[in-house]
């Protein structure tokens, strides 16, 4: 028995798929935009690759698409940390050092 991708689709499954990811692509983007409100110009695009990438892989694109999505937007955050200069997480250390130290002191009064 092969239970390889069918050689054919039915027309209802396949509205019925492209419907769900249509659905879900809205939903996406309204979730990662709301949580990354820097990527909001880029967001569609990514959502639209990765629809493609999630297509390319399976059938059932759908139940893709969340994952392939999240580890694209991780991927930019990854490599935006990684290319960010010293100076500013350094200066954000100092600061929260101050924080504490007046804290420390403010206790032992």
């Amino acid at each position: 028995m092969n239970t390889d991708q069918p050689k054919e689709l039915s027309s209802s499954y396949c509205q019925t798929v492209a419907l769900a990811v249509l659905r879900l692509k809205q939903q996406l983007q309204l979730e990662h935009e709301r949580k990354h409100p820097e990527l909001r110009e880029i967001i569609p695009a990514i959502l639209d690759q990765e629809e493609t990438n999630a297509w390319n892989l399976s059938l059932f694109p759908h139940l893709l698409l969340p994952d392939l999505v999240e580890g694209r937007i991780a991927k930019l955050h990854f490599d935006a940390a990684k290319n960010q200069p010293y100076a500013p997480r350094l200066a954000s250390l100092k600061s929260r050092t101050r924080v504490v130290s007046y804290f420390r002191r403010f206790l032992r009064s």
